[in-house]
């Protein structure tokens, strides 16, 4: 086989290789840019893609998706990537907490609801659905709906859940 040529690199094949890179190998995650998903990370059999904040959402909201391959693929090809340890997936440095560790706090992978505007979860609080003047129905804990009610952005009421 002397006369074998190397395959040349594309950014799909690059992207394809660190996609196995991320399957095979425990405790690492791809960092993109800050558009669109800024965390990728293969974990428990599936594609995960988190981000902090969003246009109405405190910064330390985390949001979150399960991805399919060719979403995770498309991002790699079109986005710069870094692979990193998942230990040092921050939104900025120092901080105490990972965006992984933020998300299994506020449950963003689990099926449990969470705050509106600061993603804690039913787990760790108590939440109440009001009807928003912009947002429509919403699920607050009681600091942030006193926050949104001081706004004058929750209608009078809370709203009647159906069992």
């Amino acid at each position: 086989m002397e006369n074998e040529q190397p395959t040349e690199a594309s950014s799909r094949s690059i992207a394809e290789d660190l996609m196995d890179y991320l399957r095979e190998t425990n405790g690492v995650c791809a960092e993109g840019n800050v558009h669109g998903w800024r965390f990728i990370q293969f974990v428990d059999g599936e594609w995960r893609g988190v981000k902090y904040g969003g246009e109405h959402r405190l910064k330390d909201y985390v949001k979150g998706s399960v991805l399919d391959a060719e979403t995770v693929l498309s991002w790699m090809v079109e986005k710069p990537v870094q692979i990193i340890p998942c230990s040092e997936a921050y939104l900025w440095m120092p901080k105490d907490e990972t965006v992984w560790e933020d998300a299994d706090a506020q449950d963003v992978f689990r099926d449990a609801s969470r705050c509106f505007y600061c993603g804690e979860s039913e787990r760790s609080t108590d939440l109440e659905l009001y009807e928003t003047a912009k947002q429509g129905e919403c699920l607050f804990c009681s600091d942030c709906h006193s926050t949104w009610e001081q706004a004058d952005e929750i209608l009078p009421g809370p709203v009647e859940q159906s069992a």
